[in-house]
C-alpha cells in the first residue's frame, strides 16, 4: 500500500479485517510522514500492526524522503 501519507488512515479503515483475517500479506510504505504530517507512519503503522498480532518486518536499508533518512517499508512475515 503506497497511498501518499493515508496509510495509517486506510490501515484503520480496515481494523476489522486485521482483527479478524487469520493470514494477511501486505506490504505497507512507512517513508511518509502521513496526511499533514500528523503522524510518524515509522511507528504508527508498526504498532498498529503488533496490536493485531501480525509479524512484520521493515525493507533493507533506508531511503532519502524530504532531508531525512526514513525507513521505507513494512512487510508481512510468515
Amino acid at each position: 500500500m503506497d497511498i501518499e501519507g493515508a496509510e495509517i488512515t486506510a490501515l484503520h479503515g480496515a481494523e476489522n479485517t486485521f482483527a479478524n483475517a487469520k493470514n494477511i500479506d501486505f506490504s505497507i510504505c512507512v517513508y511518509h510522514n502521513g496526511v499533514g504530517n500528523r503522524t510518524d507512519d515509522e511507528i504508527e503503522i508498526p504498532a498498529f500492526l503488533n496490536k493485531h498480532g501480525r509479524k512484520f518486518e521493515f525493507s533493507d536499508g533506508f531511503l532519502m524522503y524530504g532531508w531525512q533518512l526514513r525507513r521505507g517499508v513494512v512487510r508481512s512475515i510468515k
